[in-house]
């Protein structure tokens, strides 16, 4: 299912792959459904469960007993439907209405694009974090 020339390459590609709703519902591994619930455990032993749509190249999630906010940012464009800079006042309202002790930033699969779309952000951290 997943083409590759070698086991590096196996091992990266099927980290996207097994993140993928769609695919994990297409194998019957997940259920079919509007979001996919997928369960992770921290270092220390602790799980927590965040439920993944289909196609989002941006996400944000709050976990409140984590004291956590988690922002997956894929690429450095504005959706239709959802400008870039509506999505960050979203999250920073999100980080501003919760307690929150860590902001996590997952740039790993950004395929890149005009950095200056996610300024709106990083203006608003800046704001919120002083120093940091």
């Amino acid at each position: 299912m997943i083409p590759h020339r070698n086991d590096g390459w196996l091992r990266y590609y099927s980290l996207g792959y097994l993140r993928g709703q769609q695919t994990l519902q297409g194998l019957h591994i997940a259920p079919t459904g509007a979001t996919t619930p997928l369960t992770f455990r921290t270092l220390a032993g602790k799980t927590f469960t965040l439920d993944v749509a289909a196609g989002a190249m941006t996400s944000a999630s709050a976990l409140p007993a984590n004291r956590m906010l988690y922002f997956r940012y894929n690429s450095c464009t504005d959706t239709p439907g959802n400008p870039f800079a509506e999505f960050a006042a979203n999250l920073l309202a999100t980080l501003d209405s919760n307690p929150v002790d860590t902001v996590v930033l997952d740039l790993r699969r950004n395929v890149g694009g005009d950095s200056s779309v996610w300024n709106p952000l990083l203006t608003g951290l800046a704001e919120r974090m002083p120093g940091a």
